[in-house]
């Protein structure tokens, strides 16, 4: 009983402690430019309007975009009640991340208190993990939903029956989690493959795939009616959808891909952990084997459970997209936290394991204050690689007037939040005559142009250079130009 209550009492003390970290991160600004958390904060709004999902500065304020919609509903009742928000937003992501470190502690703890408090707390302390709760991004609700979806799976497959009150909940949990990042179907594949291999309940497993699939479909269709969304098999099958004039792959392509990108994620298992091992090689790779190592061991030992099969499927899942990032492990954090505290526990004597705990534990925490002393220091607005670009946006909020003037830029999303103003991108595609007669039927007024927007610059620097006695300098900050266009 006294050690529950010092659990607790640990866990309350981090939560206290992590939200006094959280305020010197949070500002009323965005935080994260780098497009999507503009994109959440356009959609939050106008689903807070009425005017389904939509970007409203978008082309004509008519262009349907449906694009994770979890995140956006998320923020709706905040924008309905105090407007775009931004300190209230990310006040609400951070308290989904420390809501999220109890139920890593409830969910390890079913198996091992002990393991499921050091798993929960290593994993809280975690520079990466106080960056992305502070962020209005996907990772933090995607771990939330996930760990929920994970506790609820674990308590409904002890039940006999069908479509109990916890599986209803699941079901509508796991549909909220796929919509937020498309890797949540990985948890129904893991409590699909459980019922299958370890239950030996096929009956039970195929009801509920199919029960899955079915309310998956009715949501899929009731979101349509707001608009057009992402399929991913398109983006899955392009061999570089920043640029589809390169056509798609076939299988043993997408076999190859999966395969660098398989090694990738493999070597990256301790980023959300450690994230400055990366900088040791050998450190780094110490440590990813000592996860994999506490996989196996746990494995061996207790065999295969619901996380197990999470862990194989969202690993073995996420090499298939084409872009890799360390981020994309982050949700599998908790679990590297988890393996690397059994395999200690399990290998090490106690003093010594408690020590190296301790450890990691004041490395992690030196790496957050560092963090939030850096966070402090840089402002993205005037001393980044993208500070012109910023700096172009004020002029253009201030220097031009209409607010129906089309514009077409990098980050459209970041555009329509600081100007105000109508804001698309140009086609991915490397031709210069596709783009200009884009440009051309669409009546877009100005164009961006950064090198620091490699992909961006690729595509539209070779247009302005073909079809220059169309356009016309008229700012130019750094190493940003923006163009006016003339058709005449």
């Amino acid at each position: 009983m006294n050690e529950n209550k010092n659990r607790y009492a640990l866990l309350i003390l981090f939560t206290a402690i992590f939200f006094v970290s959280c305020s010197f991160l949070i500002e009323n600004n965005l935080g994260h430019w780098g497009g999507d958390s503009a994109k959440y904060v356009l959609i939050a709004r106008t689903l807070a309007t009425g005017e389904g999902s939509n970007f409203i500065n978008a082309l004509g304020g008519k262009v349907l975009y449906f694009y994770h919609i979890t995140v956006p509903l998320v923020l709706v009742p905040i924008v309905k009640i105090w407007g775009v928000n931004y300190i209230y937003m990310r006040w609400v992501f951070a308290t989904m991340a420390v809501l999220s470190i109890w139920l890593i502690y409830f969910f390890i703890a079913r198996e091992d208190k002990d393991s499921g408090l050091k798993s929960a707390l290593l994993f809280g302390v975690s520079p990466m993990f106080l960056y992305y709760a502070t962020f209005i991004l996907s990772e933090v609700p995607y771990l939330f939903f996930s760990i929920l979806c994970l506790l609820l799976a674990e308590k409904f497959l002890d039940e006999r029956q069908i479509l109990t009150v916890r599986e209803i909940i699941f079901f509508f949990c796991s549909i909220i989690l796929t919509l937020t990042r498309y890797i949540g179907i990985s948890v129904i594949i893991a409590v699909f493959l459980y019922l299958i291999f370890t239950r030996k309940n096929l009956r039970k497993a195929l009801f509920f795939l199919m029960f899955y699939l079915c309310l998956l479909y009715i949501w899929m269709q009731l979101l349509s009616t707001l608009g057009e969304y992402h399929n991913i098999f398109k983006g899955l099958f392009l061999k570089d959808p920043y640029d589809i004039s390169k056509g798609t792959i076939g299988f043993f392509d997408l076999f190859f891909r999966w395969a660098k990108n398989f090694k990738f994620y493999l070597f990256n298992l301790s980023y959300p952990v450690l994230p400055y091992l990366r900088r040791g090689y050998i450190l780094n790779i110490m440590f990813n084997l000592a996860i994999i190592s506490g996989f196996v061991l746990w494995v061996r030992k207790k065999g295969l459970s619901v996380k197990e099969y999470y862990f194989i499927s969202y690993i073995f899942l996420l090499p298939l997209w084409w872009w890799r990032d360390t981020r994309f492990v982050f949700p599998l954090g908790f679990l590297s936290c988890f393996y690397l505290v059994w395999l200690g526990r399990y290998l090490l004597k106690r003093k010594f394991y408690n020590l190296i705990f301790v450890l990691l534990m004041g490395v992690n925490i030196f790496d957050c204050i560092g963090l939030i002393s850096w966070e402090k220091r840089v402002d993205i607005f005037t001393n980044s690689p993208q500070a012109d670009y910023f700096q172009m946006l004020e002029w253009i909020k201030h220097h031009i007037e209409r607010s129906d003037v089309l514009i077409v830029a990098p980050k459209p999303p970041n555009v329509c939040l600081i100007t105000g103003k109508l804001c698309t991108e140009a086609p991915y595609i490397s031709a210069p005559w596709v783009i200009f007669n884009f440009l051309r039927s669409r009546g877009v007024e100005f164009v961006i142009i950064d090198r620091n927007f490699p992909f961006d610059y690729k595509n539209l620097a070779p247009v302005v250079k073909l079809y220059y006695r169309y356009f016309q300098l008229v700012k130019k900050i750094g190493d940003c130009y923006l163009y006016r266009l003339s058709y005449e």
